[in-house]
């Protein structure tokens, strides 16, 4: 029988696990004593024979049975010692260790001669004690093991078959994913070439904003310098202007005192006239008088020529005022012809510095609207890297 039960028997499994027998005899034994433990025991494969420390050999019990069948055997060996028998067997045993896995053991018993197929095999334990193992003990462990090994073999094909069939649907999936995987690398080729040509106007769009920037920047100092001109042209002609101002003035205020002179000599001709008048009326009386008052008469003469004297000095005064009336009134002509040429001119630069403003406003407009476009460029890019990034996920997520 079996040292452990078959369950727990595996292909690494020795012949030290299996049940092997103890049955020594010293070679003095009787053949009778053997012969009588084989009947009561049934299960015996054989007996050991030793003498003291000594191993003899090994008789089985086949070998003793046919031995025994034999004419005259039971007469001569079983009242004989066991080594007498011994001596005429000499038996052929195989002996193994302990260690020896029960495959290996099947093997080298079934290699032996047939007339040896079914002896014993001699067991080496760890304590160099011998113990006989049957081999129909050694075969039924063995085929026990190949059974299990039959079961593991069709519990593997099952499995290998259900992995197959597995790997079947994963290939299917794998097929599935790659199709997937392709159409999604197409899609983000497709974005990457969008993305690729977005970029190139984006380069083309920022060198156009670089030019623009540049002719900015020209317009700019061009208008700084228009500018500045224009300012000074203008504090120029403000300045020139403050001078024709003060010399309107000053002329204003001469022509105010000349006129207050022909006022007075006006007064005066006029004071004039009146006693000229007078003189006259009494002229005329005096020369409705008698002629004892020629002297006086001569009085009013002379007092008459006296005042056309003054009234032709008076008369020369206003002349000269006019003529000075003349030379003010054409130089305040002058001045104000000067004030008003500076004044265009300065309105000429200021239109100027005006017309360049709009031209600096209207290009920055056009900066304000490339800059909105490349805005919206730089919003579309970042959505496509957006979705690229998120197929890139997608694929490393499958």
């Amino acid at each position: 029988m079996l040292q452990l039960d078959v369950a727990q028997l595996s292909p690494y499994s020795t012949i030290g696990d299996l049940y092997c027998h103890d049955f020594h005899v010293d070679a003095q034994t009787i053949g009778q004593v053997v012969a009588l433990r084989f009947k009561t025991q049934p299960d015996l494969p054989g007996v050991l024979v030793t003498s003291g420390s000594d191993f003899l050999g090994m008789i089985s019990k086949q070998k003793f049975l046919e031995k025994m069948s034999q004419p005259y055997s039971l007469e001569l060996y079983l009242k004989r010692p066991i080594k007498a028998l011994l001596d005429i067997i000499k038996n052929q045993y195989l002996q193994l260790s302990h260690t020896s896995r029960i495959d290996f053991a099947a093997t080298m018993a079934l290699s032996r001669a047939p007339d040896l197929l079914y002896e014993p095999i001699i067991v080496v334990n760890e304590d160099k004690k011998l113990r006989l193992l049957n081999i129909h003990t050694l075969l039924v462990a063995q085929s026990e093991i190949l059974a299990f090994l039959n079961n593991s073999a069709q519990q593997q094909k099952l499995a290998s078959q259900q992995y197959a069939e597995k790997l079947e649907k994963e290939k299917e999936k794998v097929k599935k994913y790659a199709q997937m995987l392709e159409a999604k690398q197409n899609e983000i080729q497709k974005r990457n070439r969008i993305l690729e040509k977005q970029q190139t106007e984006l380069v083309a769009q920022e060198r156009q904003i670089y030019a623009l920037n540049q002719r900015l920047l020209e317009i700019s100092q061009t208008l700084y310098v228009e500018s500045k001109r224009a300012f000074k042209s203008t504090f120029e002609s403000v300045k020139a202007i403050g001078h024709s101002t003060d010399k309107i003035l000053y002329t204003g205020n001469a022509l105010a005192k000349e006129l207050a002179t022909v006022d007075a000599a006006t007064k005066l001709i006029e004071k004039i006239s009146k006693q000229v008048m007078h003189l006259g009326v009494q002229a005329a009386v005096f020369a409705n008088q008698d002629s004892g008052q020629i002297s006086s008469f001569s009085k009013v003469v002379n007092e008459i020529s006296k005042l056309g004297g003054q009234t032709f000095e008076a008369s020369n005064k206003v002349n000269q005022i006019a003529n000075r009336f003349k030379i003010r009134i054409q130089e305040l002509t002058e001045a104000a012809s000067t004030g008003e040429t500076k004044f265009k001119t300065a309105i000429q630069q200021i239109k100027r510095a005006e017309v360049a403003l709009d031209h600096l406003e209207q290009l920055m407009n056009e900066q304000t609207s490339d800059s909105e476009q490349l805005s919206d460029i730089e919003i579309d890019i970042q959505k496509n890297t957006s979705l690229q990034l998120k197929a890139l996920n997608n694929i490393g997520c499958s």
